[in-house]
């Protein structure tokens, strides 16, 4: 999650490569992004990863973040969690006794580690759902457009496979259905 953020930051982006952001959100993934990787406020920084997702919906129709929901359960995962042996904060939580972290103020009593693995879970099935039946069956010319410009790499192995009454439609129709 948090390499993510830094990846999105150095990118000039949010979630995905095509929903472009401010300086100040790139500034807000780059501390967040660093908090989580070097394990110092890791909660608050996942706390601060929902929050950007729901600021994006002022800046982004619902309709493109909803392929990026399962940043929501790896947050909140990243909640539950808290943070492993290895995080900066589990070091100076041992080095100079407890933390707010190890109090568990920051961390939702209603919700456990196996309930965020199956939001997790969830999560990810429901972007795929929508991935699949909004890129390949709803706007079926974005799959074409790739099936068109990489046919040597995605295309024409499975026709090659399968035979010559495989058409460019059906693989984008058959992807949809199996995602």
């Amino acid at each position: 999650l948090g390499t993510t953020l830094l990846a999105m930051a150095a990118t000039g982006t949010a979630w995905g490569r095509e929903l472009s952001v401010p300086p100040a959100v790139q500034a807000a993934e780059a501390v967040l992004g660093t908090m989580l990787v070097v394990g110092l406020g890791v909660g608050p920084a996942a706390w601060g990863v929902i929050g950007l997702f729901g600021l994006s919906f002022a800046w982004f129709p619902a309709t493109d973040l909803v392929d990026y929901l399962i940043y929501i359960p790896l947050a909140l995962f990243v909640i539950v969690r808290g943070r492993p042996r290895w995080h900066l904060e589990h070091w100076l939580a041992r080095r100079m006794g407890r933390s707010a972290w190890t109090d568990g103020w920051l961390r939702p009593r209603w919700l456990t580690g196996s309930q965020s693995i199956a939001m997790i879970r969830i999560a990810l099935g429901l972007s795929l759902i929508y991935y699949g039946l909004n890129e390949k069956w709803i706007h079926p010319e974005l799959a074409m457009g790739v099936v068109d410009n990489h046919a040597d790499v995605i295309f024409e192995p499975v026709r090659t496979v399968l035979g010559s009454w495989v058409t460019r439609e059906l693989y984008v129709f058959g992807a949809g259905l199996v995602e």
